[in-house]
């Protein structure tokens, strides 16, 4: 019985694409301010995930962090 070649190539992981979802409504109407784009890489979007997850509390502390230095210099 013959067996086949064994391939010296890496496989390519079988990772889902991403499915397509809008958020970021104001009150459920309007545009969406974020997007998931259909058939994106997995680890591309987890990639950009990662990055808008750290911005958004970089930007959530520091906005907080400012406005308790702007309260405690006032009377």
């Amino acid at each position: 019985m013959s067996h086949p070649k064994n391939s010296k190539t890496p496989l390519a992981a079988q990772l889902p694409l991403l499915r397509p979802m809008d958020f970021g409504a104001h009150e459920f109407e309007g545009d969406a301010v974020f997007r998931i784009n259909a058939d994106v890489n997995f680890m591309d979007g987890l990639t950009l995930a990662a990055g808008l997850m750290a911005d958004a509390a970089n930007t959530l502390s520091r906005s907080a962090q400012v406005a308790l230095e702007k309260w405690e210099v006032q009377p």
